[in-house]
């Protein structure tokens, strides 16, 4: 679960990039951060095949916190709490809550 986490940051700039959106400053790493909590909500779904535990989502929160580089934990500008309620928010809401 830790890549794929990883991973959908970067997806998430790639879906600001196409949606015309910002990919830089500290709203946008909010975004991104929002887009991995509704992207481990869509996994999560009754709809998908994949099935997660609460370890998983654990996980995912965990990484969406960890810098995985010194150059990167220079380069988050939002607060722990910040990148938290945007996860929190993109998992229980889903996509529209990043969009607002």
């Amino acid at each position: 679960m830790a890549t794929g986490t990883a991973l959908s940051e970067t997806w998430a700039r790639a879906a600001q990039t196409q949606a015309d959106l910002s990919t830089t400053g500290a709203a946008s790493e909010v975004q991104q951060v929002c887009f991995t909590g509704a992207w481990v909500s869509a996994i999560a779904s009754s709809r998908s095949l994949v099935r997660l535990s609460p370890r998983d989502v654990d996980e995912a929160l965990f990484t969406v916190l960890s810098p995985l580089s010194m150059d990167e934990a220079d380069a988050v500008q939002n607060t722990s709490f910040e990148r938290a309620d945007a996860f929190r928010a993109g998992l229980l809401d889903g996509l529209p809550a990043c969009l607002t």
